[in-house]
């Protein structure tokens, strides 16, 4: 079972930064690593401008799964297609 979103609800709605950050929260929790990083990449792709709450979510999941020379190294990378904004 995957934790992932692309619409929000039976509304038909496209999914913004806290419906994404909700899911990679959920995939936080849940240990899979791998599908928050698939998560980031979809945020990205559909033009979702993340929040602090999405970026801590993914690094958290890494950190979590010994991944923190990913963590680090997504914290610090310049990602043009993100534009993060405050809660």
């Amino acid at each position: 079972m995957g934790c992932h979103c692309t619409q929000s609800g039976r509304s038909g709605m496209a999914a913004d930064a806290f419906t994404y950050g909700g899911a990679l929260a959920a995939c936080t929790t849940a240990g899979r690593w791998q599908e928050s990083l698939r998560l980031w990449d979809a945020m990205a792709a559909a033009h979702v401008p993340a929040n602090t709450v999405c970026l801590y979510s993914l690094l958290s999941a890494l950190a979590r799964a010994g991944r923190r020379e990913h963590a680090c190294q997504v914290r610090h990378e310049n990602t043009p297609t993100h534009t993060f904004l405050p809660f």
